[in-house]
């Protein structure tokens, strides 16, 4: 049996956000490191090499080299720093304070622990399995940083896009534990675990189950989807979503090193904590079809291992971009257009649906509105004001395909609005 809390504190990971005396001396070398040596290259850089630089604006190119600066030097104890948990933030606000009892359940059971973000409804919780939709989701973070907590917003956001077009959709977020601490396959298990929870505990239909993921978490959705196919055990998901999925962890070179918040470094030093030292300089890794989906060997029966409907999001600008687009190519080749969807957010960086709406400004304002309404915001209508448009997933599409209006797909169509 599961232990249901609904203690928004909770977590597995009891030392996230903790630092050692080496990291707080480390950090204050960090800063004046970037202040000294990293910004004034980049600026000189900005000024004689504009050309690598796709940015619409300096304070956009600005806050991006920041951040991936910020990543590139890190460790991974000082990037969860800065990644927060907010659930209680959220969870009190005007916004959906009124629907708090029936948002962020926690269970928990020996194989692995999640939250209930939404069941069925805002307004009262019922079975997931009378959801028309079930959003089984995998965060992102490196397999090493975020946790449900701070993909909170993101989801709920989601959730009030699908529940006004008056269908009923659960989603459960899995909290799996973290990297280096827990290496791979323990990520895996855990969402193996938990798919299993869903469909034989939850009594939830295969194919009302959307497997979706960001950034790492995509990778996990891929991972999970191979694993199943192999031990044929469960049916397949009916669909999958991925943003900014991580689809090699052997990065081939990219001509975006200048405009994402992310580098090549960091991918490396993320794919060696993930796979551990000793795992990460095998050779079987670069080709084991649970972890490489670029050069995969034996190759990958993607038709087999698919489920009906795969919807694959990317921005423009994120150092990821060609891999994510040879697969999805190689994918969409070989399964047709009516099976691979995908959409190209022109001039966006890696996982920007969910770095928007951890924007501090943005979120405090968006919270902070429609208080005591029901959860059908002007932001999801025409004519939504820029302040109530900043903190939603948003995309400026880029030779996207529209083939099938699956529920959860529509609700990315609402939520993804171009820029104000």
């Amino acid at each position: 049996m599961s232990e249901v809390a609904r203690d928004p504190k909770q977590t597995i990971h009891e030392d996230y956000g903790t630092l050692f005396a080496t990291d707080y001396v480390l950090l204050m070398c960090y800063i004046v490191w970037i202040i000294f040596l990293e910004l004034p290259w980049f600026l000189l850089s900005r000024l004689s090499l504009p050309s690598h630089f796709s940015e619409p604006s300096f304070g956009v190119s600005l806050k991006n080299f920041l951040i991936r600066t910020t990543n590139k030097l890190f460790n991974y104890r000082q990037i969860r720093l800065l990644i927060r948990p907010s659930a209680s933030d959220i969870l009190k606000s005007p916004r959906y304070g009124p629907f708090r009892q029936n948002l962020y359940h926690r269970i928990c059971f020996h194989s692995f622990t999640g939250y209930w973000i939404i069941q069925s409804s805002f307004n009262d919780t019922q079975p997931p399995r009378h959801s028309d939709v079930t959003i089984f989701f995998l965060h992102g973070g490196g397999y090493f940083a975020s946790q449900p907590d701070t993909y909170l917003l993101f989801l709920l956001r989601l959730a009030e896009a699908i529940t006004t077009q008056g269908i009923k959709v659960s989603i459960f977020a899995l909290d799996y534990h973290l990297a280096p601490e827990f290496q791979y396959p323990t990520q895996l298990d855990e969402a193996k675990a938990a798919y299993d929870y869903l469909l034989r505990d939850m009594a939830i239909p295969a194919d009302r189950v959307v497997v979706a993921g960001d950034s790492a978490g995509g990778h996990l959705v891929l991972s999970l989807l191979v694993d199943l196919h192999q031990r044929s055990s469960r049916p397949k998901p009916g669909g999958a979503m991925l943003f900014s999925p991580w689809v090699s962890l052997h990065h081939t070179p990219s001509t975006n090193a200048y405009t994402d918040v992310i580098s090549a470094a960091f991918l490396r030093a993320t794919a060696r904590r993930f796979l551990g030292p000793a795992r990460s300089d095998r050779k079987e890794t670069r080709t084991d079809p649970l972890l490489e989906f670029l050069n995969p060997h034996p190759e990958i029966e993607w038709d087999a291992v698919l489920p009906s409907w795969l919807w694959v999001s990317a921005g423009t600008n994120e150092i990821m971009f060609d891999d994510i687009v040879k697969l999805t190519q190689a994918l969409e080749k070989r399964l047709g257009r009516q099976r691979v969807d995908w959409e190209w957010g022109e001039g966006e960086v890696h996982d920007w649906q969910w770095l928007e709406t951890m924007d501090y400004g943005a979120k405090k304002r968006f919270l902070a509105k429609h208080e005591h309404r029901s959860v059908n915001p002007p932001s999801v209508s025409p004519g939504a004001t820029k302040r109530e448009t900043l903190a939603r997933p948003r995309v400026r599409r880029q030779h996207c395909h529209r083939h099938h209006r699956h529920p959860a797909l529509a609700a990315i169509e609402i939520t993804s609005g171009a820029k104000p």
